[in-house]
Protein backbone atom coordinates (compact mmCIF):
# COMPACT_ATOMS: atom_id res chain seq x y z
CA UNK A 1 0.00 0.00 0.00
CA UNK A 2 1.20 3.42 -0.61
CA UNK A 3 0.79 6.39 0.91
CA UNK A 4 -1.36 9.29 -0.14
CA UNK A 5 1.04 12.44 -0.87
CA UNK A 6 -0.13 15.54 0.58
CA UNK A 7 -0.96 16.94 -2.65
CA UNK A 8 -3.85 14.15 -2.89
CA UNK A 9 -5.53 14.90 0.71
CA UNK A 10 -9.03 16.31 0.45
CA UNK A 11 -9.12 19.94 1.91
CA UNK A 12 -5.64 20.44 1.12
CA UNK A 13 -5.04 22.84 -1.52
CA UNK A 14 -2.01 23.34 -3.98
CA UNK A 15 -0.82 26.35 -2.11
CA UNK A 16 -1.05 24.64 1.26
CA UNK A 17 0.51 21.36 0.34
CA UNK A 18 3.36 23.49 -1.48
CA UNK A 19 4.33 24.81 2.06
CA UNK A 20 3.75 21.88 3.83
CA UNK A 21 6.43 20.06 1.66
CA UNK A 22 8.81 23.00 2.03
CA UNK A 23 8.72 21.74 6.16
CA UNK A 24 8.74 18.32 5.34
CA UNK A 25 5.18 17.08 5.59
CA UNK A 26 4.60 14.87 2.14
CA UNK A 27 2.43 12.37 2.84
CA UNK A 28 -0.95 12.07 4.74
CA UNK A 29 0.35 9.88 7.53
CA UNK A 30 2.95 12.56 8.46
CA UNK A 31 0.30 14.91 9.10
CA UNK A 32 -1.87 13.11 10.68
CA UNK A 33 0.96 12.00 12.89
CA UNK A 34 2.64 15.38 13.76
CA UNK A 35 -1.02 17.16 13.86
CA UNK A 36 -2.75 20.60 12.92
CA UNK A 37 -0.72 22.51 15.49
CA UNK A 38 2.41 21.22 14.95
CA UNK A 39 2.12 21.49 11.37
CA UNK A 40 0.52 25.02 11.56
CA UNK A 41 3.43 26.16 14.11
CA UNK A 42 6.12 24.86 11.44
CA UNK A 43 4.57 27.00 8.47
CA UNK A 44 4.39 30.27 11.05
CA UNK A 45 7.43 29.84 11.68
CA UNK A 46 8.79 29.17 7.86
CA UNK A 47 6.85 32.37 7.07
CA UNK A 48 4.97 34.37 9.65
CA UNK A 49 3.69 37.02 6.47
CA UNK A 50 2.13 34.58 4.55
CA UNK A 51 0.63 31.98 6.89
CA UNK A 52 -2.55 33.00 8.52
CA UNK A 53 -5.30 31.13 11.17
CA UNK A 54 -6.86 30.04 8.33
CA UNK A 55 -4.21 26.95 7.74
CA UNK A 56 -4.34 26.17 11.34
CA UNK A 57 -8.60 25.46 10.61
CA UNK A 58 -7.98 24.02 7.03
CA UNK A 59 -4.93 21.68 8.50
CA UNK A 60 -7.35 20.61 11.11
CA UNK A 61 -10.45 20.33 8.85
CA UNK A 62 -8.31 17.89 6.41
CA UNK A 63 -7.17 15.80 9.15
CA UNK A 64 -11.03 15.43 10.54
CA UNK A 65 -12.25 14.82 7.16
CA UNK A 66 -14.66 17.67 7.37
CA UNK A 67 -15.26 21.24 5.60
CA UNK A 68 -13.33 23.81 6.73
CA UNK A 69 -16.36 25.64 7.55
CA UNK A 70 -17.23 23.15 9.60
CA UNK A 71 -14.83 23.75 12.24
CA UNK A 72 -16.43 25.82 14.49
CA UNK A 73 -15.72 28.65 17.12
CA UNK A 74 -15.43 25.97 20.13
CA UNK A 75 -12.74 24.08 18.38
CA UNK A 76 -11.04 27.65 17.01
CA UNK A 77 -10.74 28.37 20.48
CA UNK A 78 -9.28 25.05 21.63
CA UNK A 79 -7.18 25.27 18.63
CA UNK A 80 -5.80 28.91 19.61
CA UNK A 81 -5.82 27.52 23.22
CA UNK A 82 -3.14 24.65 22.05
CA UNK A 83 -1.42 27.03 19.76
CA UNK A 84 -0.72 29.31 22.46
CA UNK A 85 0.34 26.61 25.36
CA UNK A 86 2.82 25.70 22.03
CA UNK A 87 4.67 28.72 22.31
Amino acid sequence: MTERPIRQMPGIGPTTASWLEAVDVRHESELREIGAIEAYWRLKHRDPRRVSLNALWCLHAAIEAIPMRAVGAETKARLRAALAAKT
